[in-house]
């Protein structure tokens, strides 16, 4: 058999490897904080994957205020959400216990949303704007008063990031590269 003929060998199985291999070590070396947040955020998209499968199973419609895609949305953006923020932040300067109440408060938010949604979803009522009942009026402050701690935490950890670290070189913050091209 030619060399032209054989194909090549795949590279999908090591990369996979690599990449689980990368995942456990930082989850092993990451603070407490981090580990329960990561925690969290797989639980939230975990709950969103698995309201994929009650639309699947249960059937109804895919869009308008009462679906489960509502559900699935929130649990898997919510989820990917507190994943990426409690990567992201691990770059940032900021004080470590100023980080650790951040994202725990972040992470009660995520979770305080995603739980809205779901509830709602179960009892078949729109879960946006709806106070029709006090029942749904209290669900639907939480939600919004979620949705202010996310916005002002994410408003914090932003305005760390853009403040200037005097520890970080130039080089690090900005690539060499990067600046050769300016």
């Amino acid at each position: 058999m030619s060399a032209a003929l054989t194909a090549p060998e795949p590279t999908f199985r090591p990369t996979v490897r690599r990449l689980w291999s990368a995942m456990t070590t930082y989850y092993t070396r990451a603070d407490r904080i981090d580990r329960r947040c990561f925690a969290v955020a797989a639980v939230l998209c975990t709950s969103g994957l698995a309201h994929l499968v009650v639309q699947a199973v249960v059937g109804g419609p895919w869009d308008g205020p009462v679906s489960w895609r509502k559900p699935a949305d929130f649990g898997v953006a919510f989820g990917l959400t507190l994943a990426t923020i409690t990567w992201v932040t691990r770059f940032i300067a900021i004080r470590p216990q100023l980080r650790a109440r951040l994202l725990a408060v972040f992470a009660f938010a995520c979770v305080v949303e995603v739980t809205v949604i779901t509830t709602q979803a179960w009892r078949r009522v729109p879960s946006h704007f709806n106070m029709t009942t006090p029942l749904n009026s209290v669900f639907a402050f939480s939600a919004a008063g979620g949705g202010a701690i996310l916005i002002l935490t994410t408003i914090v950890f932003a305005r760390a990031a853009a403040r200037r670290d005097p520890a970080r070189s130039e080089e690090r913050r900005v690539g060499k590269e990067c600046r050769s091209r300016w």
